[in-house]
């Protein structure tokens, strides 16, 4: 292995970490559209100041477990940013001619955030 091919493997490493950073803060939002989008009129958010309660409602999200608008942010510039490294370094191991034996960044690395997400949201609310 070569400074180049370890390079690129710890920014994949970073990127796989700051992806699971994302799908984290992101999936509170997710899961409460969804069931917005489905039903409702069974939601409601619990766990925050001044709440009203919901006596019909079925499904409670607690707010005081959701990420803030900074923490969603931040998860997804750092996401961009480790993609950029794991771009960069990939251009670099084949420059080199020393890509043999390694995994290509993929195209689109955003497709498995989006089917994570979604398949997240559509398992029934434990």
């Amino acid at each position: 292995m070569s400074d180049l091919t370890d390079a690129y493997r710890d920014a994949c490493k970073r990127r796989d970490a700051a992806y699971e950073v994302v799908i984290d803060a992101c999936l509170h939002v997710v899961l409460l559209a969804n069931v917005l989008r489905t039903s409702p009129q069974n939601v409601q958010i619990v766990g925050i100041p001044h709440a009203v309660g919901i006596a019909s409602a079925g499904v409670s999200f607690n707010g005081s477990e959701w990420p803030t608008a900074s923490a969603i942010n931040n998860a997804l510039a750092n996401y961009h940013e480790a993609v950029g490294a794991v771009r960069t370094a990939w251009t670099n191991v084949q420059i080199h001619g020393e890509q043999q034996g390694l995994a290509p960044p993929p195209g689109d690395p955003w497709a498995a955030m989006r089917t994570e997400l979604l398949n997240r949201a559509n398992r029934p609310p434990r």
